[in-house]
């Protein structure tokens, strides 16, 4: 009989970041996260744009949330609309927090090393003025990873 002994892990990196070394995973994370408007005027529809990229590939039934929206005039609904080509045609939105929830709809396209998507939406702009905010996006596969979950194959 071999003994057993340490087998040799490769350092070379690998496309996508991180290393060939066996089962080396990498931190998921948004390479892009932009978002701009178009009207700065008190009480004016707002088409609000968010540009997204992350370093791993993005699949359908992936939960967006952009938080921070706070002081727009839109009232909560649950079917707010999105222009996009890769999130369902309308998003859940809280007035109250100021946060959009939307979903995607089909794997992202890649591009480069990154995975890219971007979507727009109307608010209702506050009557007074105000500053900028600074929201915050988050992205959760929409079923709750656990340590023994088995990844898609499609």
């Amino acid at each position: 009989a071999i003994p057993r002994t340490l087998m040799a892990s490769s350092s070379r990196p690998l496309p996508l970041g991180g290393q060939e070394a066996a089962l080396g995973i990498i931190q998921p994370q948004f390479m892009n996260k932009t978002i701009a408007q178009i009207s700065s005027a008190p009480c004016d529809s707002n088409t609000i744009t968010a540009t997204l990229a992350t370093n791993v590939p993005i699949h359908a039934g992936t939960n967006f949330t952009i938080t921070g929206l706070t002081q727009s005039q839109t009232n909560s609904t649950s079917s707010l609309p999105v222009t996009t080509s890769c999130f369902h045609s309308t998003g859940v939105w809280d007035e109250d927090s100021g946060e959009l929830v939307v979903q995607a709809n089909t794997s992202w396209p890649r591009h480069g090393g990154t995975w890219n998507c971007i979507v727009s939406f109307t608010l209702d702009n506050p009557a007074k003025a105000l500053q900028g905010v600074v929201p915050e996006v988050t992205a959760t596969p929409a079923s709750p990873r656990t340590s023994r979950r088995r990844c898609s194959t499609s």
